[in-house]
């Protein structure tokens, strides 16, 4: 097995899925560079690792125990509502790329309107790269990661985190409008957080 992530472009692998092997393992989304995120990150409380993998700035690292191509085809496509990165870095971003969220009655998860899912993807083209790296025991390897390289919007094994809690909220802001009639609420950063008592 390698040892190391291989590295494509987001456009690269959203052009032609498969650059990603048809195996499970570990991939990551990186940043081509920190300055596409800074006002968002700022405004939200958050800090993100600039070298956080390979001396890339490091968002999402996430695990497939059966094939890497379908994992991140999910994360590439229009359809946030069945991709945790996707809701994580949307919540992020609705502000900045004006995203509309799209009613998905009981489901506990939101999606954007068809225009603005097309928005998302296409900043994903342009500004994330793509590290794929096959494994044998994936999610063993993925916790280990996750400890490893902290990144900034992973949740599942970084709830000791601040950081964490407040990609929730975000997230929790972004679910609240998929409540008929509600609208966009102004998000504190960390005294949101603070006021919903959470700890690191």
């Amino acid at each position: 097995m390698q040892k190391t992530y291989v590295i494509h472009s987001a456009d690269a692998i959203h052009r032609d899925i498969t650059l990603a092997p048809d195996v499970g393992g570990l991939y990551a989304f990186m940043l081509k560079n920190p300055d596409h995120l800074a006002e968002p990150l700022e405004r939200a409380g958050l800090v993100m690792d600039v070298m956080g993998l390979g001396q890339k700035p490091l968002l999402y690292i996430g695990a497939s125990g059966d094939s890497l191509r379908g994992r991140i085809r999910c994360h590439l496509r229009d359809d946030t509502q069945n991709s945790t990165f996707r809701m994580s870095l949307g919540a992020l971003l609705a502000d900045q790329l004006d995203l509309k969220v799209k009613p998905i009655p009981y489901r506990g998860v939101f999606g954007f309107l068809r225009a603005d899912e097309a928005r998302l993807t296409a900043w994903m083209c342009e500004h994330l790269e793509v590290g794929v790296l096959p494994a044998s025991r994936p999610i063993e390897l993925e916790r280990r990661h996750i400890r490893q390289h902290d990144p900034v919007l992973n949740i599942a094994g970084r709830r000791a985190y601040d950081s964490a809690w407040t990609v929730l909220l975000l997230r929790r802001r972004c679910l609240d409008q998929t409540l008929v009639g509600s609208a966009p609420a102004e998000f504190t950063g960390v005294a949101e957080f603070q006021a919903h008592g959470a700890r690191r």
